[in-house]
């Protein structure tokens, strides 16, 4: 009798688990740190699209911060935005996800 995905599925260990968890909890403070870089993104801050002199950065992310901002809305534009949701819920699907025959599916 042939063997389907349900026979074969097994629940993901406690330490699969926790190190996924763990990523999660890693990755959770850059998508917080890139939405607020995104938030307070400024023309007068230096990056990508522009060179600003010397003075105050406005973006609360720092020097890097507004290069970052810069770059990523230079390149897609308000779609930027979706970058921190998108890993957001990548990583959950990475918590949620089950293995089947040795291969991790979400």
């Amino acid at each position: 009798m042939a063997r389907t995905a349900r026979d074969i599925e097994r629940p993901v260990s406690g330490l699969d688990r926790r190190l996924r968890e763990a990523a999660v909890l890693l990755l959770l403070p850059l998508v917080v740190w890139l939405l607020v870089c995104l938030l307070s993104f400024a023309l007068g801050d230096p990056g990508w699209g522009q060179s600003a002199p010397a003075g105050r950065i406005a973006n609360i992310g720092g020097l890097v911060g507004a290069w970052t901002a810069s770059t990523g809305l230079y390149f897609i534009g308000l779609a930027a935005f979706l970058v921190p949701l998108l890993l957001l819920f990548g990583t959950g699907a990475v918590v949620a996800a089950t293995t089947i025959c040795g291969v991790v599916v979400p």
